[in-house]
């Protein structure tokens, strides 16, 4: 009677794995990726590492999810569950304190401001009257 072992390979603990070894095995760049996706390669190192929080919210993240599970032909639907699983477990945003205005929004309200005070001084011109 012989006794032979099977090994079983233990699976990746962390998903990831199987995302670069995805892309890896068919032989494709990161930067060839973002060509063909037209995703900034930060966001496919942040996909990939499943750091979820530097990619971009919303409508953003599940196209980019998608296109890039089709890109190395994962499947959409378990890196999406993934996706959706990280950000339910991801403490929201803290508050930081209160927002200094830009400077841009600064000078945008002064100019509004510097314009109506302009037109308000500006004698008012009559209005051409249409021909009914």
């Amino acid at each position: 009677m012989s006794t032979t072992a099977q090994r079983q390979v233990p699976q990746p603990s962390c998903p990831c794995l199987n995302l670069a070894s995805a892309r890896q095995r068919i032989g494709m760049t990161l930067e060839q990726i973002s060509q063909a996706t037209r995703i900034a390669p930060q966001y496919l190192r942040a996909i990939e590492a499943e750091d979820f929080a530097k990619v971009p919210t919303g409508v953003y993240a599940t196209s980019y999810i998608r296109q890039y599970a089709r890109a190395i032909g994962y499947s959409e639907a378990a890196l999406l569950s993934q996706y959706h699983t990280r950000r339910e477990q991801q403490p929201p945003p803290t508050d930081v304190g209160p927002q200094v205005p830009r400077l841009t929004t600064r000078l945008g309200e002064a100019v509004c401001e510097a314009i109506g005070f302009f037109r308000w001084r500006s004698p008012a011109k009559p209005r051409a009257q249409h021909p009914a």
